[in-house]
């Protein structure tokens, strides 16, 4: 009898031992899955803090710090946030991006001055970065594209230095006809593809073609806004003690220079972004003023 009943136990044990096993797997997967999703969150933290925009007073910013690569996922969102702000940029053909957020960061702001241009705004991110880094500024933002100047409006009127922006809907050559104020510090990422031949051409209002399409077109190529005709808005608006900043592809950047001392202006600050330090260079930061100075070059 005995024997019959071992015969049942031992294999009762076994299926308890196997029932036992099988639950700490569970367990430990379960706590391993908490653990990878805590340091997922905490990596997208860490990536939002580098991604934030510099501190007020500061002049410039590592390039790890502004982190270029590690936000491009997020950048495609609808929602782009930052330490201090947040940026809504689903009516906007082109979104937050890497350029932007160098520029911003990187821009020498005259600390001396107190007035600010934008020129072609788009979502409105480096007019808020400008108003985050210097306190005393106000700062216009020109943007011709409808639905992108009204959502560039909304962010700033959003964020905690609304009395200090404002958002035109207007082209910059008619800004800077109407225009009597004198700007210490203008800050551009303009469009810079140039336009294709085989294309119809653009105007603000969409001329006929599919809104997306022709908004995508006024951001990016240089049907409406040559760098020709920037220049020569900045030589109109920027005070002889002030500053311009620009963003560019670093095959312009020589072209530009060349166009920029036709106007007068002197490049007085540039720096060159690598991918890595392996890859060719793919932009130019780069800094004008009135008076020349000795070149600081990063």
């Amino acid at each position: 009898m005995a024997t019959n009943i071992l015969q049942y136990v031992r294999p009762m044990t076994l299926l308890m031992a196997a029932e036992v096993i099988c639950c700490r797997i569970h367990q430990a997967a379960a706590c391993s899955a908490r653990a990878l999703e805590t340091c997922n969150k905490n990596q997208k933290q860490l990536q939002l803090r580098r991604l934030s925009a510099v501190p007020e007073g500061s002049n410039a910013t590592t390039l790890q710090e502004t982190s270029f690569c590690q936000g491009r996922r997020r950048m495609k969102s609808q929602t782009f946030v930052f330490r201090q702000f947040s940026v809504q940029q689903d009516r906007c053909a082109m979104k937050v991006g890497t350029d932007a957020v160098l520029l911003g960061a990187w821009a020498g702001i005259p600390p001396e001055g107190n007035l600010a241009l934008d020129i072609g705004t788009g979502t409105g991110v480096l007019c808020l970065m400008v108003a985050q880094r210097a306190s005393k500024y106000r700062v216009h933002a020109v943007e011709i594209e409808p639905s992108c100047a009204e959502q560039a409006n909304e962010n700033v009127l959003r964020s905690k230095w609304s009395d200090r922006i404002e958002v035109k809907g207007c082209s910059i050559q008619s800004w800077r006809t109407n225009c009597n104020a004198q700007y210490d510090l203008i800050i551009s990422n303009p469009p810079y593809f140039k336009p294709l031949l085989n294309k119809e051409p653009i105007d603000a209002s969409c001329g006929g073609l599919d809104p997306s399409s022709n908004a995508r077109r006024i951001a990016r190529e240089t049907l409406l806004l040559s760098h020709a005709e920037l220049l020569q808005s900045v030589k109109m608006l920027l005070k002889k003690s002030g500053a311009f900043c620009v963003i560019l592809p670093f095959a312009d950047a020589v072209s530009f220079e060349l166009l920029a001392a036709k106007e007068g202006l002197k490049v007085v600050r540039r720096t060159t972004v690598h991918g890595t330090i392996k890859k060719d260079p793919f932009r130019s930061l780069l800094q004008f003023e009135w008076q020349q100075r000795p070149l600081q070059e990063t």
